[in-house]
């Protein structure tokens, strides 16, 4: 009920949110110093300063070359934006709010895109996250704006620099499919604690005005980029006295990336990830066509991993992980080994120009032995990234194997 309370009103907040929206309000006990330390790292060159009309300031995040995705209430109207990342400034020639965004942050879809007359040299985009495992993890958020403390709140005027703190993803308030939210909790009372653990992590913080627009990320598997998994959208109150200020108790709010990928991806033209072959979607054809480039260049389409490296087998194990969530054997991409799995590659037994989808786990285009070895060992194997499954006792798995392999040497 309190957090319902809370979210009511945001309307309220957002209606002082589209002067400057903040950098971020962090821990009294905490120097600022490491703030600004963790805002100028390079996994967060990406996050630049955005102004739209020559005077309302925010941030933004590069996700491509040309190619920027920002709070769709910093375009209260279609004006130009100047975005300064890597120490140059760039404008938009293009500016795209979701089509759900009809002004009211209660009801979400505050997301927007805009494209870059010139593209940005020297800096690393963020990447687009689609997963579904944001909950839960401490995340990064960054942006410019008003600094202050849990205790002080915002001060004014904004300094112009980025500072970036973090936070546990603690839940998506009225509705997780398009909201991330987290609480400003306290090192000195739990009375403000809205919900999760109500210990704050080592550089807590909350977003504050000028922040509007700027990311929250996660580290990306390849070590090489950050993935955005929400765009500072407003506060919500839930400190004491319910004020405004940004202080603890209260609960920044972002809009959840992840729903909106299709949409980014389509609009902007941005590939996929995880989509090697470009056709738009990404499933078991995209597994066959890095298997049909392995020795392709590092700088390839089907290079996915990021190490380096030649394509190769490492790609396809990157991409079953992380696009797919789930293991080798598993053809149906339903995210567990089973018997599903091994009656595909019983009715493609043989097949001399087969796929992933239909049994073919080596790649060589031919669905045998070596493929249901493969299914064999992997039986039972829980979706990656997800809670163990319960695996079949050795017992049952040796008595499909022997009679798996009966059936196929019957089907000879």
């Amino acid at each position: 009920m309190r957090q319902l309370g809370f979210f009511s009103g945001l309307s309220l907040l957002l209606s002082t949110l589209v002067a400057p929206a903040g950098a971020c309000t962090i821990r009294d006990d905490v120097p600022d110093s490491t703030y600004l330390a963790l805002g100028a790292s390079p996994d967060y060159s990406c996050v630049g300063k955005l102004v739209v009309g020559g005077f309302y300031n925010g941030s933004a995040t590069l996700i491509a070359p040309d190619w920027v995705l920002t709070a769709a209430h910093m375009f209260i109207t279609p004006n130009t934006a100047a975005f300064t990342v890597g120490g140059s400034t760039y404008y938009s020639d293009q500016v795209y709010q979701n089509p759900g965004w009809h002004g009211d942050a209660n009801v979400g879809y505050d997301i927007s895109l805009f494209h870059l007359s010139t593209p940005v040299t020297g800096v690393t985009p963020a990447k687009i996250y689609t997963g579904s495992s944001e909950f839960g993890q401490i995340a990064t958020s960054v942006g410019y704006g008003m600094p202050g403390t849990g205790i002080t709140g915002y001060q004014s005027p904004p300094d112009d620099k980025k500072r970036a703190f973090q936070n546990v993803t603690d839940g998506g308030l009225t509705n997780p499919s398009l909201f991330l939210a987290s609480d400003f909790d306290s090192p000195h009372t739990t009375a403000y604690n809205v919900y999760g653990d109500s210990t704050p992590v080592a550089l807590e913080g909350c977003v504050s005005y000028g922040d509007s627009g700027g990311g929250l990320f996660l580290p990306d598997p390849d070590g090489l980029h950050v993935d955005i998994i929400g765009v500072t959208s407003s506060v919500a109150n839930g400190g004491p006295g319910l004020s405004d200020r940004c202080v603890y108790g209260d609960i920044s709010i972002y809009t959840r990336v992840s729903t909106f990928a299709s949409w980014i991806f389509s609009t902007s033209g941005i590939p996929q990830p995880g989509d090697t072959n470009r056709d738009g979607v990404v499933n078991a054809s995209d597994i066959d066509a890095i298997f049909h480039n392995f020795g392709a260049a590092a700088t390839s389409q089907w290079k996915v991993d990021g190490d380096g490296t030649p394509v190769g087998q490492g790609d396809v194990t990157y991409e079953l992980h992380t696009y797919f969530h789930t293991n080798y054997g598993d053809a149906t991409l339903d995210g567990v080994v089973s018997i599903d799995d091994f009656s595909v590659l019983l009715a493609h037994w043989g097949s001399s120009s087969a796929g992933w989808a239909d049994g073919d786990f080596t790649g060589d285009g031919v669905v045998n032995i070596d493929d249901f070895s493969i299914l064999l060992s992997n039986w039972g194997a829980s979706p990656v990234g997800f809670a163990s499954m319960q695996a079949p006792e050795p017992t049952t798995l040796v008595l499909l194997g022997l009679g798996g392999l009966a059936l196929l040497r019957r089907r000879k």
